[in-house]
């Protein structure tokens, strides 16, 4: 059976752009490309190098082309409404500070099939120990590496203002 392939509204309009950017822009230009090398170098225009680095971009771009078209054909979208005040759920954006480490990230809370750099899936060790969580609270994450702890610094839930944690 297929996992489920749960996806904000947000990360589908963001793969629908990337899809169509690839389609309407990137591989044409790509292929316009690959013509020009292949006049330019003639007769044996497949042994060279500009030739093979063309095609190779344009391979990968038509391998992620159908790995978006696939995630949007199953897509279950699932609808991000304006969350409980100050609480971690999926659409919130979470700012933390990584104690063993004293760095700060802010990451977005997302479904499973989302891809954007700053998403971190709610079915994730992070995500899960994320949820239902408020500003202030300290969390622990049992990852491959060990245990990371967490302190959630602001929180913007979907349709709600920013909270922050008092800076006493």
């Amino acid at each position: 059976m297929a996992s489920r392939n749960i996806i904000t509204r947000d990360g589908y309009n963001r793969l629908l752009a990337r899809k169509e950017r690839i389609e309407k822009e990137l591989l044409p230009k790509l292929r316009e490309q690959l013509r020009e090398e292949m006049t330019e170098l003639g007769a044996d225009w497949y042994e060279r190098s500009e030739y093979e680095a063309v095609w190779e971009q344009i391979q990968a771009l038509e391998r992620e082309l159908a790995d978006i078209e696939s995630r949007l054909k199953d897509a279950e979208i699932i609808e991000v409404e304006a969350g409980e005040a100050g609480v971690v759920g999926i659409g919130s954006q979470v700012t933390l500070l990584n104690l063993e480490e004293n760095t700060v990230e802010t990451l977005t809370i997302v479904g499973p099939g989302d891809i954007r750099p700053d998403g971190i899936s709610y079915d994730s060790p992070v995500g899960k120990a994320l949820l239902g969580k408020k500003v202030g609270d300290q969390v622990q994450v049992s990852v491959p590496a060990g245990v990371l702890t967490f302190r959630i610094l602001a929180l913007q839930a979907p349709g709600r203002a920013a909270t922050e944690a008092s800076k006493s």
